[in-house]
């Protein structure tokens, strides 16, 4: 199948495509593969942070399967906080739907789950900057033949 870096480059693909009509016109300026510097504000939002976390390994007779949860922040910046949660709100439809279409990204995959922060809806710090955002987690779960000794 893949692997977490495989998965990766295909949610920043997924969420690079996104893109809004309600309540403005607006695409996605950049999705960070990883975290970047915490040192400096964000230069382009809305924008996607993501990092991962490997939640659990299952080893069985040739197959291993690993499972992680890919955190994924989209971050608005509107100077109306209202606007900016409409159109947080607005790219949360559009993430559903084009995740819906590719639930095994790209075939690098098996399964995915898509799942809310709580809140979802949330207020996000980055380098001591308050934005309104989408706190969301992506469940992955890979599987793979292996020969286990």
């Amino acid at each position: 199948m893949g692997d977490i870096r495989t998965v990766m480059t295909n949610v920043v693909t997924l969420q690079e495509s996104l893109s809004i009509t309600a309540p403005i016109s607006s695409s996605i300026l950049r999705a960070y593969k990883y975290m970047p510097p915490m040192a400096s504000a964000l230069p382009d939002t809305p924008c996607f942070l993501n990092n991962w976390t490997l939640q659990n390994q299952e080893l069985d007779i040739g197959l291993r399967i690993l499972f992680y949860t890919v955190r994924m922040q989209l971050v608005v910046l509107d100077a109306d906080q209202d606007q900016a949660a409409d159109i947080a709100s607005s790219y949360m439809n559009a993430l559903i739907t084009a995740q819906n279409a590719d639930v095994q990204l790209g075939g690098s995959c098996n399964l995915t789950a898509l799942r809310g922060g709580n809140p979802t809806l949330a207020v996000l710090n980055w380098a001591g900057i308050d934005y309104i955002g989408l706190d969301l987690f992506l469940d992955v779960e890979i599987k793979d033949a292996v020969s286990i000794s």
